[in-house]
């Protein structure tokens, strides 16, 4: 072996292992319980664990519905947060459906809030704790297995496109903030460490996807909706700095005609649930497609928003 070979390949492992280190860095948090609970709200809940894919117990919140007189099984919405948050974060989701007929269970996903780290953390691994959740879910005698919908924020909502496509036991979706494609977020945020794409950043993304045991085309929720047939419900803040409002209109362009678009004119990328407008429009879709209940005064609004993308 001459001595160019060699100190090439010294060059290559020593790029791998800085990649490796790079990507490690990049997708591990130090998890944050949860500061407020339900309680905030003057709501009941009980703190429960069930088991993922890879044998990590992850928490949850079960709010289980009060406003069933027939004591009979009631369709259940699971809510999951976004990157480096906990079950604090979709309180402000809670506050606005807490009222509808429905079971709640809001989700840790691995590596967050009260979970034990977790060095590798990914929008794939984020949906199979979705589905995870679904098995535990579907064992509660209070749930209406036939209506079961899923609500993400940013990874989380791009978690919860893959998990509705994924797992047939899912109903409908709704997907605020999420990413078109995994790919540019990552670029982002290499761009934000200071690494450069090439060779380092290249690198780092080839080790995701051999870790992923997938492509990141994949994954893409763009691409992902493309193959779904379920009602959906997109989310985003015109004014959001972390996801471009686009992402939307590429998702939506995507989708097919059960998937519905409404944008937060104002907002940004974690305030959408302060818009005057969002209760009711979470409220009319989940009425419509767990709840059965006919078409309210304010789908005009998802509809313009439609048109308008």
């Amino acid at each position: 072996m001459t001595t160019t070979l060699i100190i090439t390949t010294i060059i290559i492992i020593a790029l791998l292992a800085l990649s490796i280190g790079a990507g490690q860095y990049a997708f591990s948090i130090t998890p944050k319980e949860s500061t407020l609970n339900p309680s905030k709200l003057e709501l009941d809940f009980e703190d429960i664990y069930f088991q993922n894919d890879n044998g990590e117990v992850l928490h949850a919140w079960w709010l289980r519905n009060l406003n069933n007189p027939q004591d009979t099984p009631s369709p259940t919405l699971v809510m999951l947060h976004g990157w480096n948050r906990n079950c604090q974060r979709m309180l402000p989701y809670l506050e606005h459906l807490h009222q509808l007929p429905l079971n709640i269970l809001i989700i840790e996903g691995r590596g967050h809030g009260e979970n034990s780290k977790n060095s590798f953390i990914s929008q794939v691994g984020f949906g199979q704790d979705i589905s995870a959740a679904l098995n535990w879910l579907v064992l509660q005698p209070e749930v209406n297995v036939q209506r079961i919908g899923v609500l993400g924020h940013s990874i989380g909502a791009a978690a919860t496109i893959n998990a509705s496509y994924n797992d047939p036991r899912i109903s409908a979706f709704i997907a605020d903030s999420s990413y078109a494609h995994p790919k540019e977020i990552i670029n982002r945020m290499l761009k934000h460490l200071h690494i450069p794409f090439f060779p380092m950043g290249w690198l780092m993304q080839q080790y995701i996807q051999i870790r992923l045991g997938t492509t990141f085309d994949k994954v893409a929720p763009e691409n992902v909706i493309a193959k779904m047939n379920k009602p959906g419900l997109l989310i985003h803040g015109d004014r959001d700095q972390v996801v471009p409002v686009n992402d939307l209109r590429r998702i939506q362009n995507n989708a097919g005609r059960n998937v519905e678009s409404w944008i937060a004119e104002g907002y940004h990328h974690s305030n959408t649930t302060e818009h005057p407008e969002f209760p009711e429009i979470l409220r009319n879709f989940i009425q419509r497609t767990l709840l059965n209940s006919s078409e309210t005064q304010f789908d005009h609004l998802i509809h313009e928003e439609v048109s308008a993308s």
